[in-house]
């Protein structure tokens, strides 16, 4: 299965890491979708193999619904950016929110990362 950006023209492409190195390979599908939970769903239907962020589909994982392949593979953490008008005295409210923010993510025993179990697949 492929997910493209509504506004994009191209196919998807499966990206990983391997020695240190990002890399990008197009992948042939019969299904393409543009949206994340129609994605997520043909998933679960056993449509083929997606590439989305662990806490979209952590609990899907963790109730074997769906499984983690080629971990040592996984692609770059995607950044993540909080934005608000810059002023000269920031608002307690984005404040605490920034906070509250970083240590979900610091504390997040790596579900947005690392932390997912993983299965090898036989491929025979």
């Amino acid at each position: 299965m492929n997910y493209v950006v509504q506004s994009s023209t191209s196919n998807g492409m499966w990206e990983y890491c391997s020695n240190g190195k990002v890399h990008s390979y197009p992948m042939k599908s019969f299904v393409t979708l543009n949206n994340a939970g129609a994605y997520i769903t043909a998933a679960l239907s056993d449509l083929g193999i997606i590439q989305v962020p662990a806490y979209d589909v952590a609990e899907y994982i963790q109730q074997g619904k769906l499984c983690v392949i080629m971990p040592e593979y996984r692609p770059e953490p995607m950044p993540l950016s909080l934005l608000y008008p810059q002023r000269r005295n920031l608002p307690q409210r984005i404040k605490l929110f920034q906070d509250w923010l970083a240590d979900l993510l610091k504390n997040s025993n790596g579900i947005f990362h690392n932390a997912l179990p993983s299965k090898k697949l036989n491929i025979k």
